[in-house]
C-alpha cells in the first residue's frame, strides 16, 4: 500500500507541476502578448468568448500551445524520474500525468471556442510531451539515473 500511495503522490507532482507551468507560461504570455484594450468578455457568453477568441493576438495564441506542450513533457518526466527514484515502474507515472493533462487540455478547448488548429496542436503537443517525457527522457532506468543527467555526465 505504501508504494501505491507513493506513485499517486509522483503522479500529482507531476501534475502539479505541469499545470503551475502552465499558469505561469501563460500568464507570461498574455503579457508579451496582452489583449486588445477595451476587450470585454462574460465567461458566462457563448458570443462574447468567440469574440474574444477572434481579437486576441496570434502570437498569446501559440504561446499557449507551446507552454501545454513544454508543461506537459516536464511535469511527465519529473512523474517517471520520482518514480525510478521510488524503485516504481517509471514511465507509468510520466503517462498518467500526460492523461491528466490531456483531460484538463480537452476540458479548456471545450469550455469556450477555440480555433481548430488549436484543437489540434494543442492535443498534438500534449501527445509529445507526454511521450518525450515519460518514454524518451524518463526511460525506465535504475533509481537516480534519468536520461538527462546521463547524457549531461
Amino acid at each position: 500500500m505504501k508504494g501505491f500511495v507513493r506513485s499517486c503522490l509522483a503522479v500529482l507532482a507531476g501534475a502539479f507541476i505541469t499545470v503551475t507551468l502552465v499558469a505561469i507560461g501563460e500568464g507570461a504570455g498574455h503579457a508579451v502578448f496582452p489583449p486588445p484594450e477595451g476587450l470585454k468578455f462574460d465567461m458566462n457568453d457563448l458570443a462574447s468568448m468567440k469574440d474574444v477568441m477572434e481579437k486576441i493576438p496570434l502570437g498569446a495564441k501559440v504561446v499557449v500551445v507551446v507552454v501545454w506542450g513544454i508543461a506537459t513533457l516536464v511535469g511527465s518526466w519529473f512523474a517517471t524520474w520520482v518514480a525510478a527514484k521510488l524503485n516504481r515502474r517509471s514511465f507509468k507515472h510520466g503517462i498518467a500525468v500526460g492523461i491528466i493533462i490531456m483531460l484538463a487540455t480537452l476540458s479548456t478547448l471545450a469550455m469556450f471556442p477555440h480555433p481548430v488548429w488549436m484543437w489540434i496542436s494543442g492535443i498534438g503537443v500534449v501527445l509529445l510531451g507526454t511521450y518525450i517525457g515519460a518514454m524518451v527522457l524518463g526511460k525506465d532506468r535504475p533509481p537516480g539515473k534519468p536520461v538527462v543527467l546521463e547524457v549531461l555526465s
